[in-house]
């Protein structure tokens, strides 16, 4: 062991090495995480040996409620749905030799990596892939998947919430439909909710995901802000998505964000946001939510371009009461 090396106080992040040792009976990986500080070096070496423990199982820890910190970390992300890539000649989704969608081979498996490394405990996803990429095992094994496609969007694309398993229940879920300003009588587009049970708080949370298109639908925002406020039996609100909006001074309601600490979220606007019920928790950025959206805004080698044509949004949120 290079105790210099594990214990460089220079180091300014947590960093972790994984080693896998081709044994021919008794396979076995070492992982080395070496930082400034215990603390964050421990949880970097319990979130290390759980992305191990998942690729090698398909399966998640299960870790005691007792254990768990009452802090919960969430994200959102457009992925950019390769049938947009394509439509808009989006850089990040198209494939530079071929000219074609690059989903399939690039894109989704670091989209997964990226989910699965980040180690949040809820995703709020837009523009994804309902059928396909939603239902790859390493997900699936990881998260309760709440996921609707979009009515009247001709990618048949959709909005997601996953939810970290060994935390969280799912008590119920709902689509809500938006009002096409086309035709009245028909749907464009909506929000996936659940209500979950946070087993390290015994809090139900009511989380809603989506992405508002106000061009062809009619006030999705106050849509599904009624339907949120009309929930009963409800402890707090977490909502967000790609909204479209940068709320420069039009914070919707009843409800708080952190707007210091990220900047844009595509192009040179910030149009990625996480609300949630004001007077129930305390915000900050962390370093897992802050790795988050440090990996979202990464190049990918064979691309050139970072996964989608937005960047990531994270929050950490402690309850106030355990304060």
């Amino acid at each position: 062991v290079d105790n210099e090396k594990f214990s460089n106080s220079s180091l300014a992040t947590v960093q972790h090495e994984t080693v896998y040792l081709q044994e021919e009976h008794y396979p076995t990986c070492l992982v080395f995480v070496y930082g400034p500080q215990p603390e964050p070096m421990y949880l970097a070496l319990q979130n290390a040996t759980e992305q191990v423990w998942r690729k090698e199982c398909l399966v998640d820890l299960v870790i005691p409620k007792e254990s768990q910190p009452p802090t919960m970390t969430v994200g959102t992300y457009n992925v950019l749905h390769s049938r947009y890539a394509a439509k808009y000649n989006e850089k990040s989704g198209i494939s530079k030799m071929q000219n074609s969608s690059n989903w399939t081979t690039v894109r989704a498996p670091a989209i997964v990596q990226l989910l699965l490394e980040s180690n949040l405990d809820i995703y709020l996803l837009q523009e994804v892939e309902v059928e396909g990429f939603l239902t790859l095992a390493e997900l699936t094994s990881v998260f309760h998947v709440i996921s609707y496609i979009h009515p009247g969007r001709e990618a048949n694309d959709g909005v997601a919430i996953l939810a970290r398993k060994r935390r969280f229940t799912v008590e119920k879920q709902k689509m809500v439909p938006f009002t096409s300003k086309e035709n009245l009588t028909q749907n464009y587009m909506g929000a996936a909710t659940a209500l979950l049970k946070d087993c390290a708080t015994d809090k139900t949370i009511l989380v809603a995901s989506t992405h508002l298109y106000t061009k062809k639908s009619l006030h999705p925002e106050a849509t599904l802000l009624e339907y949120l406020q009309t929930q009963q039996d409800v402890d707090c609100i977490i909502w967000g998505g790609d909204l479209n909006k940068e709320y420069k001074r039009s914070i919707p309601s009843g409800y708080s964000c952190v707007t210091e600490g990220h900047g844009f979220t595509r192009g040179e606007k910030k149009i990625d946001w996480i609300f949630f019920s004001s007077g129930k928790f305390q915000a900050s950025r962390t370093e897992e939510s802050k790795a988050f959206v440090h990996m979202t805004m990464q190049t990918l080698e064979l691309t050139g371009y970072p996964p989608s044509d937005h960047f990531g949004e994270a929050i950490a949120l402690s309850p106030l009461e355990a304060k």
